[in-house]
């Protein structure tokens, strides 16, 4: 898949994650705990930062990190840290078939422990 039919096709499969917006530590407290169920065990290196209004990014490296543009969706959180995971895991961060699964399964985590229902509710 092509990088951005691999977005076509992420929208079309997970609308429903689209439409939940976090505030920033919820997106961090999110992060983390996806990390740190899926095997990302360096988190103490793992910078989970904040900028304007563009598009996500991971990276890894001498040490590891993910941007976020400020209130991200949790399909975006469970995508960037996907590529971590895929990283750690498999040694094949790129946007292909694996990256899919990885992220379908951590939406599927999510949604199971309440991640979503406890985000709000510490909201409130």
């Amino acid at each position: 898949m092509t990088r951005l039919k691999f977005y076509e096709v992420e929208r079309e499969k997970f609308p429903s994650a689209i439409a939940m917006h976090f505030c920033d530590e919820q997106a961090i407290s999110i992060s983390k705990k996806l990390l740190r169920h899926f095997g990302v065990k360096s988190q103490r290196y793992c910078k989970i930062t904040f900028r304007g209004r563009g598009g996500a990014r991971a990276f890894y490296g001498w040490f590891w990190g993910i941007k976020f543009p400020h209130n991200p969706d949790l399909l975006m959180i469970c995508h960037e840290a996907a590529h971590l995971v895929n990283q750690v895991k498999y040694h094949n961060p790129g946007h292909n078939k694996k990256l899919m699964q990885t992220i379908k399964r951590m939406l599927t985590y999510a949604k199971k422990k309440n991640y979503l229902l406890e985000e709000k509710a510490k909201q409130k």
